[in-house]
């Protein structure tokens, strides 16, 4: 039988020090385990229809896409009359003006791409002066659509905003999503916004602030103004469907009376044709040679 072998004060530390750094290297692992999981994104609501500002003074502005600007019974029912169109032409891959010949809506075109290249300065004047013809009519809403109603369309009206409302690059962003939920600008164009934010702020670059809305009597005739139009509208039609059926009835008419002559007057004449050359043949020749004389 062996001694048993005294284990030395120097050994005992060693192991604990090996122990300890294997724990670090697994918690070490684990948190790069960890590091690499991808995050939980919270997944948006996104609105199936256009959405309006959630605000007394922008509530006639709203936010969609494609189908909504293609929808004229919904615009009509929201009393929307002007249509912001951030696409390029239709031949170009934008949307089209769906309904350009109507008198009910007027259009403006601001030709954007969506991408971070896009310069947004150059659309601002014109997006802006449309927007600014809407709001002071107040004879209706104005639709700004892109092809999504995500990234473009928020960009317009959240420039005209800072603009014109004196509203952060946060709070204009707010209500576009709280109109909107999937609005969000691309990359590049939340970096001109907060580039805008900046430049009206330090240089006082703001527009006069709009007077309050006259909502106790501009938005009642509005609706009162779209609802006697739709009504007339709906008799014009109503007359003209009416004008046309008579005259599709008298014309149809006439067609067959005209047929139906000819028809009796071919048999009417088949009839008599063969009784007339037995006449003929009866009469005697000096008779005819009479007749012919």
């Amino acid at each position: 039988m062996q001694p048993t072998q005294a284990v030395t004060e120097s050994e005992v530390p060693a192991v604990t020090v090996e122990n300890g750094n294997a724990e670090a290297t697994v918690n070490e692992k684990r948190k790069e385990k960890k590091n690499k999981e991808p995050a939980v994104v919270a997944r948006v609501q996104k609105n199936k229809t256009m959405g309006h500002l959630k605000d007394e003074e922008l509530d006639w502005i709203w936010i969609g896409d494609a189908d909504d600007a293609r929808d004229a019974g919904s615009l009509r029912r929201h009393n929307v009359r002007y249509i912001l169109n951030c696409t390029p032409l239709r031949s170009d891959g934008g949307v089209s003006n769906f309904h350009e010949k109507d008198p009910y809506f007027s259009y403006c075109r601001t030709s954007m791409g969506d991408n971070a290249t896009e310069h947004l300065s150059k659309r601002f004047e014109e997006s802006w002066e449309f927007l600014e013809r809407a709001r002071v009519r107040e004879d209706g809403g104005v639709l700004v659509h892109c092809q999504q109603g995500v990234s473009r369309s928020a960009s317009m009206v959240m420039s005209y905003l800072m603009k014109f409302y004196r509203k952060s690059f946060d709070e204009a962003l707010a209500l576009a999503r709280n109109a909107r939920a999937q609005a969000n600008p691309n990359e590049g164009f939340t970096i001109q916004l907060k580039e805008l934010e900046t430049t009206l702020r330090t240089t006082n670059g703001y527009a006069k602030v709009p007077p309050t809305r006259n909502r106790a009597n501009a938005v009642p005739l509005a609706q009162s103004e779209v609802q006697l139009r739709v009504q007339l509208e709906d008799q014009l039609r109503v007359q003209l469907e009416d004008q046309l059926r008579v005259q599709l009835e008298d014309q149809l008419r006439v067609q067959l009376e005209d047929q139906l002559c000819v028809q009796l007057g071919d048999q009417l004449w088949v009839q008599l044709e063969d009784p007339f050359c037995l006449l003929v043949e009866l009469v005697p020749p000096w008779v005819q040679a009479l007749v012919q004389l």
